[in-house]
């Protein structure tokens, strides 16, 4: 086998398994959306999406790897609970989620596919932000004295 057959065989099968894998994350994206505490399915879809982005690194394709890793540190949060998991955070899982499928998918048919992820990258981004501006900010003490 030459380089060139083993990159399109370690790409091949990096997508391969990326598909199954997030066959496996759609239904766990259900469970939390009915019950955003469930610590255990949201530890699983951690697991699960972390080695996607390893993979497709690995395997040559930064773009998926960047988005993943944008798509992970949201996950993350939420594992960690430093990010409650609202309709507006359930909605970017399930944004970020279906990018990563559809992302997956035209990888598939061309490995030079070019899919743009930027708004939801921006979405998950901005939550994630918006996290972690709230949690910076100083919390002052409304209490004057009247001396």
């Amino acid at each position: 086998m030459n380089d060139a057959s083993f990159a399109a065989e370690l790409q091949r099968v990096s997508l391969n398994e990326a598909q199954e894998i997030l066959e496996d994350t759609e239904a766990a994206f259900m469970k939390i959306e009915s019950n955003p505490d469930d610590a255990k399915t949201i530890d699983k879809i951690f697991r699960l999406v972390h080695p996607i982005k390893g993979s497709a690194q690995v395997a040559g394709f930064v773009e998926l790897g960047n988005f993943t890793h944008t798509f992970e540190n949201l996950l993350g949060l939420i594992r960690d609970r430093k990010l409650a998991v609202t309709a507006d955070v359930a909605d970017n899982l399930l944004a970020g989620n279906d990018s990563l499928r559809l992302f997956v998918a035209e990888l598939k048919k061309s490995a030079n596919a070019d899919v743009n992820c930027d708004q939801v990258s921006q979405r998950i981004e901005h939550a994630i932000t918006a996290e972690v501006v709230d949690k910076a900010k100083p919390v002052r003490n409304v209490e004057t004295s009247a001396n």
